[in-house]
């Protein structure tokens, strides 16, 4: 469990340094930068993980961390908009529910937040495969390439 707390930390630290220009800050210190994890349809553990990002990142309040299990009524222009930074923990899955499954004006918000929000952008693990069947070109040139149709890694472990 020590390697897998490690990295949660890693990451927590790595995001709190990088965001810490985020504009916005109040005369007292800074804002919290507010990130939205998109989850809901995964394959792995997402529950387990989904809480264990929302856990470590909001560790020490430098982080606003919101969840949503469901992207197709979230993902819009006008949420999207009230996010610094939107870290994905999501593989869009054939038993996932209608309510997780993103349309395609899901997809343009998303891609619209990204290149003229100026949206922070984290894809977590499994979430660089997120939409391979079909292959969703504009989400991998998004992410700068990730796993297409199949990839693997060792099984689980402390």
């Amino acid at each position: 469990m020590r390697r897998t707390l490690t990295a949660f930390s890693t990451l927590a630290a790595t995001a709190a340094a990088l965001l810490s220009a985020a504009p916005g800050r109040a005369a007292d210190g800074p804002k919290p930068v507010s990130l939205l994890i998109i989850t809901g349809d995964h394959g792995h553990a997402w529950k387990e993980t989904t809480r264990v990002l929302e856990d470590a990142l909001s560790e020490g309040g430098r982080i606003k961390v919101d969840v949503t299990t469901t992207p197709a009524k979230d993902l819009t222009d006008e949420n999207l908009a009230r996010y610094d930074v939107l870290l994905l923990n999501y593989k869009d899955t054939p038993k996932g529910a209608p309510e997780t499954k993103w349309s395609d004006a899901n997809k343009k918000a998303f891609l619209k937040a990204i290149h003229e929000g100026g949206k922070g952008l984290v894809v977590y693990h499994f979430a660089s495969a997120a939409f391979t069947k079909p292959n969703w070109e504009e989400f991998e040139k998004a992410i700068a390439r990730g796993w297409r149709t199949h990839g693997s890694h060792g099984p689980a472990h402390e």
